[in-house]
């Protein structure tokens, strides 16, 4: 929070109050309020809470993280309507407006977006179908922009050709992962009119310049007439030059009154591109941040006499790398066409919550196409389901950098294979359990239930802080141990009587998996996400082939019982035994649990995938292995004063000149190296030098 004078100039206010002479009253009024913050001290913040006490707003039992405080802070819902009721607090919740920046349409959608998205669908979900909240929710696609336009020349594909393939792609591939769709998708092309009508207001107020590159909004004036130019920014430096290099129209930026203005129409020439538009300024397009404010205005806006003390949106979302200058830029574009309702004197915001989903990363790299690092969503899915990339994205709060690796997701694998293997052993106790037991718990038995109460309790308080759903996850396994522990470690004679229990537990985790957008219910009707095993499921369950099964895992594990008990220790046999588990029965789909001396048997498909998976994962190591041998063996074939000519990564750069080492001392274009350049091509020579001689003894 910071505490700033404002003189507002009483000559634009003024200006200002002309503008409007011809409105409505309650303008007028609010022109003259205006004029009395002129001497008083103004407190200038990122954030404005909304109120709870004004009617206004429908409080939640939810606390956000908050990019614009920087912190977690309560979620309440702007009321649309104004309908007060007589204890002047909203009875049900009004209708969440909410905004999603989605993609820019000009490549494969890969798993570094599917982050992004998934995770907030699951945020979604919560508010839709665990709250009950209704919630309006729009995504924007941006059909064009420099890089659609340049994949277009690349391709020779037309531009607009060329994103709606990949906004269709985008969508089905957005399916495929089992996301939500929007209430509504909004295209920048078919926005122009509104983007161009922003555009003017925001000049009709006094916030814009023109120069040769375009339109341009101006900062300075802005922070001048009581607002904030830096709301998102990382440093709050209103004044950092770096900034500038951030900013769209870049090739414009010594035209820039201020390293922080930015362009919201460049001029194009007509003949050397594709894609443009006239307009009053002249023939160009939108800049990049313009089409968000334009569309959200157009979507969500209602215009009335108190909009003045209401947000426009109540939620903002993106990615982290959109925070700054996209969408702080977007709030200040936004404040500056509805100028007199968002000064700081107002108190009030443009949009009341932004929520930021943090990176992917791979290689401690953000997932990105222009650093070419990234696995498409379709690459992804041919290995992985959607419910184990949910799974990962639950395991993970949704606003941290995350490393994506084989590691990370075999996590997550190994979370769904424990809870389908849970799901199982219930429904496996209850089919054997005897019906000739009295039904009355026992005290191991309500403390199962009064602690399933207290999880309940913990994973609702979960939800609410800020959706958190690592903690959640983490109080299911909790709650997995207590009931393994019971039933199905120590053997104990529990049967009937915990029936019920074990379906309420049951039923509230397969309840909470499939609010987080998991498809559990498909699993238990024991049909797996592609609907391929259909003829060997029926095939397993057949009573002929269940019997069979029977007789041979109840002889298989006679045989271990016995050898366990052996003193003579025979490995082979067990050996023997642990092949039948683990190879011949799994490679029909067919998987044994030993428990102690006891065995079961269980028709899971997930089996036959793991054991590939298995297969893959062997014969990849050996082959990482084998690369690894081979440039051992290569290094040692190279002689320090051929060092950077042989090895790839050197050899590609083809150095002009060498010293007597073979140390370069200029590149291919006969440019010098640079001192520290060659220090440190120096010191990976030496090291080259360490290793021919380490491995020579």
């Amino acid at each position: 929070m910071i505490c700033l004078k404002r003189s507002i100039s009483h000559k634009r206010n003024i200006k200002f109050l002309n503008q409007n002479i011809n409105n409505n009253n309650d303008i007028i009024k609010r022109n003259f309020n205006l004029l009395k913050c002129n001497n008083n001290e103004v407190q200038v913040n990122n954030w404005f809470p909304p109120s709870e006490e004004d009617g206004k707003h429908f409080t939640t039992p939810i606390k956000l993280y908050n990019s614009l405080s920087k912190s977690k802070v309560p979620f309440l819902i702007t009321n649309k309507q104004l309908l007060k009721s007589e204890s002047n607090s909203l009875q049900s919740p009004p209708t969440i407006y909410w905004y999603s920046c989605g993609p820019t349409v000009y490549d494969d959608t890969h798993v570094g977006h599917a982050r992004n998205y998934v995770s907030l669908d699951i945020i979604h979900r919560i508010l839709l179908y665990y709250f009950n909240y209704p919630v309006q929710y729009v995504m924007n696609i941006t059909n064009v922009d420099d890089k659609i336009l340049k994949k277009s020349k690349e391709t020779n594909i037309p531009p607009i050709e060329l994103a709606n393939k990949y906004e269709f792609e985008f969508i089905e591939d957005m399916k495929r992962l089992g996301i939500i769709q929007p209430t509504l998708y909004t295209r920048v092309t078919e926005h122009i009119d509104e983007i161009i009508k922003v555009i003017s207001t925001i000049e009709d107020n006094g916030f814009t310049y023109v120069t040769k590159g375009g339109v341009y909004f101006d900062s300075k004036k802005f922070e001048d007439s009581d607002h904030i130019s830096s709301k998102l920014s990382t440093n709050n430096n209103t004044n950092n030059e770096t900034q500038s290099q951030q900013q769209e129209h870049v090739e414009y930026k010594d035209e820039k009154k201020d390293p922080r203005d930015f362009v919201l129409w460049k001029f194009i020439e007509k003949d050397k591109e594709p894609l443009g538009w006239e307009s009053k300024w002249g023939y160009g397009r939108p800049g990049w941040h313009i089409e968000c404010s334009a569309m959200i205005d157009s979507v969500f806006r209602k215009e009335s006499k108190d909009n003045i003390s209401k947000a426009t949106i109540d939620i903002h979302s993106g990615g982290i790398d959109l925070a700054f200058p996209h969408h702080n830029n977007e709030i200040i574009q936004s404040e500056a066409c509805h100028h007199l309702e968002y000064q700081s004197c107002q108190k009030n915001n443009w949009c009341n919550y932004f929520l930021h989903v943090g990176h992917l990363h791979i290689q401690g790299l953000k997932m990105s196409k222009s650093l070419k690092n990234f696995i498409t969503v379709r690459e992804f899915l041919k290995k992985y389901t959607p419910d184990q990339f949910r799974i990962f994205c639950l395991l993970h709060k949704y606003n941290q950098t995350v490393e994506y690796n084989e590691q990370t997701m075999e996590i997550a694998v190994r979370y769904e294979r424990r809870l389908k293997e849970f799901l199982h052993n219930v429904e496996y106790f209850k089919k054997e359990s005897s019906s000739s037991i009295n039904r009355k718990w026992n005290k191991e038995l309500t403390n199962l239930h009064d602690r399933f109460l207290e999880k309940q309790e913990k994973i609702h308080n979960a939800i609410c802080n800020d959706f958190d759903t690592p903690s959640i996850l983490s109080y299911i396994s909790e709650m997995i141990n207590e009931v393994n522990n019971i039933f199905f470690t120590n053997n104990k004679n529990n049967d009937i009587l915990a029936i019920e229990l074990l379906d309420k537990i049951t039923g509230y985790l397969t309840y909470l998996f499939n609010l987080f957008g998991c498809r559990l219910d498909e699993y238990l009707s024991n049909k797996n996400s592609n609907g391929n095993t259909e003829d060997i499921e029926t095939i397993v369950n057949h009573p002929f082939t269940n019997k069979l099964l029977e007789i041979l895992t109840e002889f298989r594990s006679d045989i271990r019982k016995e050898c366990l008990k052996s003193e003579q220790n025979p490995t082979q046999i067990l050996q023997l035994i642990d092949k039948l588990r683990d190879e011949k029965l799994k490679s029909i789909g067919i998987r044994i649990d030993d428990r102690g001396e006891k065995s079961t048997f269980k028709y899971d498909p997930l089996v036959v995938q793991e054991m590939e998976n298995e297969i893959k994962e062997k014969n990849e190591n050996l082959r990482k292995l084998e690369q690894k041998q081979n440039e051992l063996n290569f290094k040692l074939t190279i002689t320090p004063e051929n060092y950077f000519k042989q090895i790839p990564i050197h050899a590609e750069k083809q150095y002009f000149k060498y010293d007597e080492e073979g140390v370069p001392t200029h590149d291919k274009e006969g440019n010098e190296l640079s001192k520290s350049a060659i220090k440190k091509l120096k010191k990976e020579l030496e090291k080259h030098k360490e290793f021919l001689e380490k491995h020579s003894k």
